[in-house]
């Protein structure tokens, strides 16, 4: 509801913890759309988020909202254009390689869930765990084609 203290939050976050290098927070899809479905998928992808990043130190974060201190996204040569998808997931844990990444849960996004809503969760699921499993696998995105939902 409050962009600039939203900013200003986590700008003081950086400006407090030199070892942080990135920032991320939970996802919700906006109140008045969302559906069950989608509080219980998020629920459990924003805690896995969060242990992730604030218990096991393993950088983890969506495209929805990452927030990352400029010098290391310029040191690890920003995102990897060759993953079709994941390349949001990919870009965090290499940031967790060269500082500390945070789950801040005073930092939440609300979004419009339209891919979630378009495909269906349990298709989206599959296609998430695939891509990422794969990733790991072969370094290489198993999603050839990951088309804006507008």
């Amino acid at each position: 509801p409050d962009v600039n203290a939203f900013f200003a939050y986590a700008l003081a976050r950086f400006a407090a913890e030199p070892q942080l290098v990135g920032l991320v927070g939970p996802q919700n899809v906006f109140p008045e759309i969302e559906t069950w479905a989608d509080k219980v998928f998020l629920g459990m992808q924003n805690m896995n988020i969060r242990l992730h990043n604030n218990v096991l130190g393993i950088g983890m974060g969506t495209g929805k909202f990452m927030l990352m201190r400029r010098s290391a996204f310029e040191a690890i040569h920003g995102f990897r254009e060759d993953l079709v998808a994941g390349e949001d997931l990919d870009l965090v844990y290499r940031l967790s390689k060269i500082g500390t990444t945070s789950y801040d849960h005073r930092l939440q996004i609300h979004y419009p869930g339209r891919r979630e809503h378009g495909l269906g969760w349990p298709r989206l699921l599959f296609i998430w765990v695939g891509n990422v499993f794969w990733i790991n696998l072969t370094g290489h995105a198993w999603v050839k084609e990951w088309k804006p939902v507008r």
